[in-house]
């Protein structure tokens, strides 16, 4: 039997040392850290003090359950992208027929971090740490930026805006049939008019919910 932090500990192997893990690193897909050893640069936003994790119970374990979750949903994605092309016939090397390019991966890595809220900040990079104490989670405001501006950049890898075109669609479609339903059921008003402020909100009395996680800009 293996505790919840061993699972956790196999978890961060696999990513670190499995399969894929050379072509992730090799494309930059962001592993993050956690705990005081853990460089400020590596650990999620979220988490960037070990002050909570001193004084509130459960707030250490909940870090590491956080950023082992975002890890492996990195991973798993970029995985499974990579063997979807692979088994479409393209593959490594000049004696692959389709070859799938250092910037297709690095495409890729860079599109699964932002739409996971970790963006790149650029030549403000280094700068992250301080940055994060004077905004709430810099890299996650400037991700929503970037993953649109990924999108329609035509330098983008062709094969990477195609996996992006294909996500936002099911995204924005499943949203849009969600708040059809709701609307339906009576459960709450909701506005379908892209002109409206509140569009793509649902609104029970007075409270507005907004669930698009800030892509509310795609769906519209």
């Amino acid at each position: 039997y293996l505790s919840k932090e061993g699972r956790k500990s196999i978890l961060m192997h696999e990513l670190r040392h499995g399969k894929w893990a050379e072509v992730r690193e090799r494309a930059w897909l962001a592993i993050e850290e956690w705990g005081p050893g853990a460089k400020l640069s590596k650990r999620n936003e979220t988490f960037m003090s070990d002050l909570a994790n001193r004084i509130i119970p459960g707030a250490k374990m909940a870090e590491r359950s956080y950023v082992v979750y975002l890890n492996k949903l990195r991973g798993d994605v970029f995985d499974s992208v990579v063997e979807k092309w692979l088994r479409d016939g393209r593959g490594f090397g000049p004696n692959a027929t389709k070859t799938i390019t250092e910037k297709d991966l690095t495409d890729l890595a860079t599109y699964i971090n932002a739409a996971t809220g970790r963006g790149n900040l650029g030549q403000f990079e280094g700068a992250a740490t301080a940055l994060s104490r004077l905004w709430f989670s810099p890299r996650h405001l400037i991700s929503r930026f970037q993953v649109i501006g990924q999108l329609m950049n035509p330098h983008t890898s062709n094969l990477v805006r195609m996996e992006m075109a294909k996500d936002l669609s099911v995204y924005v479609g499943t949203g849009i049939a969600l708040l059809s339903l709701a609307e339906m059921s009576g459960l709450a008003d909701v506005e379908l008019d892209p002109r409206s402020s509140d569009f793509g909100r649902m609104k029970i009395g007075n409270t507005r919910i907004d669930f698009w996680g800030g892509y509310q800009q795609i769906a519209r």
